[in-house]
């Protein structure tokens, strides 16, 4: 039976105040605290077919289906290890048809900026990681923010995995709505060095 049904019978079999013919059953001293890990026990009511000498029956769960199933955030901070002790700095951003002020470019800087521990988790799979290497791309952001449209991507790595890695952080990235709400086309350029 699979666990979620041995915890349906026990709950109907175990719940404090609920007698077997469904009519409720007064609360007495030999029920555990709640919390405990015995289970009550329960009395049959008055009308029980059970036969004489029958009147208690203890059930406890199983020690398997006490374990909790793992959470998905624990599983997922497991995979994730530690950082590679690398370095990255923005070295290049161009906003087509924009005057490419610092204002302009600050909030596209900063929206990738919260990405950098993603890009040197995908750094951290090189098996020979070079002291210093850089990685850009160009991005189409709607008006409206959100994910860009990643193309034409350059590094000097030589390795497909890496450039799909990094590829695939910029398409998580979370853009800002742009201030004439207008799609920009931006030209982005990482540097990643060892430290």
């Amino acid at each position: 039976m699979a666990r979620t049904g041995i915890w349906l019978l026990l709950a109907s079999l175990t719940l404090p105040g609920c007698a077997e013919n469904g009519s409720a059953r007064p609360q007495s001293g030999t029920d555990a605290p709640s919390g405990s890990a015995s289970a009550p026990t329960f009395t049959r009511g008055a009308g029980s077919t059970a036969p004489s000498g029958s009147t208690t029956v203890a059930v406890a769960p199983s020690a398997s289906a006490l374990e909790a199933p793992p959470t998905a955030s624990a599983s997922a901070s497991a995979d994730v290890g530690p950082l590679p002790d690398v370095e990255v700095t923005n070295i290049g951003m161009h906003i087509g048809g924009e005057a490419n002020t610092a204002a302009e470019k600050q909030p596209i800087r900063e929206a990738v900026h919260k990405h950098y521990d993603d890009f040197r988790r995908c750094y951290g799979k090189l098996e020979s990681p070079p002291k210093e290497a850089t990685f850009g791309v160009d991005m189409r952001i709607e008006g409206a923010g959100g994910r860009a449209k990643i193309s034409n991507p350059r590094n000097a790595f030589d390795d497909d995995t890496i450039t799909s890695c990094f590829v695939a952080v910029f398409e998580t990235v979370d853009f800002p709505k742009s201030k004439k709400g207008v799609a920009q086309m931006v030209s982005f350029s990482l540097r990643f060095r060892r430290k």
